[in-house]
């Protein structure tokens, strides 16, 4: 896969909180120059530019609120370098988990190119962890415009390098026919 700059992602993430009805109420970019950047691909696209503009600096990369909720997003992108590659989704995961609060409706968000490498690292996550920050997963597709949400109650295949996505129970077991692998470890 390509590179695919954080700018990118960022621009994806709002685009499609923006469709989906949330109201976009800060984005920061990485760079000034990125900020700019995003801005003027969401005008070409049509898409509102959120509440307080695009800027860059510290905090959620995206912040969006709707009927009581908020979402706090951490966008990343895919490096050209394998070896960064590793580093930079810890670091993303990091962040995201640094915006977590007891907030009711809350929901934290970790955005990034869908890719083979970072379907890897995910399905490194532990289930335990997102389920119990409600941590969710947006996988990005640049070149579709697309974005596809993982939720925190799914689980990446670690077998298939997250390619697979399976729905986790309330026990912390896979409830969906899963590889052999899985029943071994799950004790069946």
């Amino acid at each position: 896969m390509a590179t695919v700059e954080e700018t990118q992602v960022l621009v994806e993430t709002v685009a499609w909180l923006e469709k989906e009805g949330w109201r976009t109420m800060s984005a920061r970019a990485p760079t000034r120059r990125g900020a700019r950047a995003a801005e003027e691909a969401l005008t070409a696209r049509g898409v509102r530019v959120p509440e307080h503009d695009i800027s860059s600096g510290e905090g959620p990369d995206v912040i969006a609120q709707r009927a009581g909720m908020e979402w706090r997003i951490e966008c990343k992108g895919l490096g050209e370098r394998s070896n960064t590659r590793w580093s930079d989704f810890y670091r993303g995961l990091g962040e995201a988990v640094c915006h977590f609060d007891k907030k009711d409706g809350l929901r934290l968000g970790f955005a990034f190119p869908d890719s083979r490498d970072l379907r890897r690292f995910a399905s490194k996550m532990s289930p335990g962890m997102r389920g119990a920050i409600g941590l969710w997963v947006l996988l990005v597709d640049v070149a579709e415009q697309s974005v596809a949400v993982v939720s925190p109650q799914e689980v990446f295949c670690p077998f298939c390098d997250g390619a697979t996505v399976y729905p986790v129970g309330e026990s912390g077991h896979i409830k969906a026919e899963h590889p052999d692998e899985w029943r071994f470890l799950a004790g069946a």
